[in-house]
Order: C-alpha cells, then structure tokens, then sequence
C-alpha cells in the first residue's frame, strides 16, 4: 500500500542491491542513513522471524526472480507452473532434512504497483509473476494429533466398556427376571396340576361315596341271620345297580377330554359328566 517505508540502516537492514528506484538511500537532515525497503525486503524479514520463533518456511520465488536467492526449489518450480495452468493453491507433505512438513504455496498476481520494479521483466497487471510458500513443520502438530487420538480412543475406549458391561450387566438381570417368570411358571403349573388331582379326587370320593354306602348297607342286611330269599334277591339287585353304577363312573373317567368344574360343598371338583362328554 505505501510501495515501500524508510528505515534505519543497520547489520541486518542493509541497502537492497535489487532495488532500482530513486532516492533508494537518503540521508536525514540529523545525518542518520536511511534506506528504502519494498514489500518483497519486509516480506523477505518478517519470513526470518517466523523460521527463528516457529521454524516455519517462508519463501517468496519466481520463475524469473530478480534475486538470485528467490530461486525456486524442485517443489515450488512444479507449484508455480500449476499456477500459470489455473491452479490457485498448491499442498502437500514433504520431507525437508528428514523433517516433515506441510507445504503450502499461493500465487502472487501482478498489480500496478508491482511494475515499477518488475515492468522491465515484461510483465503485465494480472500476471503471475511469482508465488509465496510456506512450510510448517509438523512434528508439533502430529504430537497433538497423536495425544488427541489417544485421548479419543481412551473416551471410546471407556464408552464401549461401559456399553459392553450395560449390556452385561442388563443380560444378567434379564435372565435372572426370566428364571424368575419361568420358575413362577413352572409352580403355577405344579400348583394347577395338584388342584386338578385334588378335584378328581374330590369328584371321585363324591361319586363313588354313595354307591360304596349302598353295597356296605346292603351287604350287612344280607349277612343278617334269617333274611328270605325275597330280600336277599332284592338287595343283590341293589349291589348290582351300585356296581354298575360305579363301572359307568369307571368310563367316564377314562374318556375324560376336557376340564369342567362345579362347585360342591366339599370344595371344586371335576364335572365327571361334561369333561367325559358322556352326560
């Protein structure tokens, strides 16, 4: 913007040889000497002062610098030709003295001020005529990257742990609620089952209790001395009917298909007649 500043002559700031203007050096009326620096000078001093603090490379090159120092590497010769193919920024990881580092180059596009020094190379406003890279080496920033992944894997690390010990842990107390359901399951059916002999059993007491009733009652009257034959007759018949009785029962309960209950004074008991179908 000012096309170059004046500053005080020292070791490090010396006159620039390439630098073709008028009143390159002037004098101050206190005597003290003066020079002039362009863009490119500072820029060439403030690329030093990053390489002294950071380590970090700056160059500005060209494919036909006026210093002989801007001379471009093998790398920044490849980027700058990919400029004048339309590229507008160049990167990628190179090894410099066994050093990685990230190298990143960008076009310098001629403007107007540019050609009080470089019209005499034949450049024109717009053109390309050289390019600034820079180089940062990476050890710091793998060191980091590397401690971030080991943070990150260590974070991950505890959230699969812990998702795998939930995931146990929900397993155990699942099987256990399981074992739990089926045990109840299996004692209700024990209990079902003792309830269901409990009323055949009641069902069958209750059956057969009255034709067992009739045969003793019988069968103490026809073991009584001076019965006739006319009530001995009469009283077979009635052991028979009962035994009979008791035979049907006998069926009933063979062909018993289904659970039918009803209610007694006893308790539930099987209903004999509708589970056997055979009312």
């Amino acid at each position: 913007m000012h096309g170059g500043v004046y500053a005080k002559i020292t070791p490090k700031t010396q006159p620039n040889p390439y630098l073709e203007v008028d009143e390159r050096d002037i004098l101050t009326p206190s005597g003290t000497k003066l020079t002039k620096i362009n863009p490119a000078f500072m820029t060439r001093q403030a690329n030093e002062l990053a390489f002294e603090k950071y380590g970090i490379i700056a160059h500005i090159t060209s494919l036909k610098p006026i210093r002989p120092q801007n001379q471009p590497d093998a790398w920044e010769s490849w980027a700058l030709k990919q400029f004048e193919q339309g590229s507008h920024e160049i990167s990628t990881i190179e090894t410099i003295n066994n050093i990685q580092y990230l190298r990143l180059m960008r076009p310098l596009i001629t403007e107007q001020g540019c050609l009080k020094c470089h019209d005499k190379q034949g450049y024109k406003k717009g053109d390309i005529r050289g390019g600034i890279s820079v180089g940062v080496p990476l050890a710091q920033h793998l060191a980091i990257s590397k401690n971030n992944l080991k943070t990150l894997t260590m974070m991950y690390g505890f959230i699969w742990f812990a998702g795998i010990t939930g995931t146990i842990l929900f397993m155990l107390i699942l099987n256990k609620q399981i074992s739990k359901r089926l045990k109840a399951e299996k004692e209700l059916i024990h209990r079902e089952k003792l309830e269901g002999v409990v009323e055949m059993a009641r069902a069958v007491c209750h059956e057969l209790n009255q034709p067992l009733q009739m045969i003793l009652g019988n069968s103490e009257i026809i073991l009584m001395e001076g019965t006739d034959k006319e009530t001995l007759l009469k009283r077979v018949k009635l052991i028979q009917e009962q035994v009979n009785r008791m035979g049907k029962l006998s069926r009933k309960l063979i062909k018993i298909a289904s659970y039918e209950t009803k209610e007694m004074p006893q308790g539930k008991v099987i209903d004999i007649d509708k589970s056997s179908g055979l009312e």
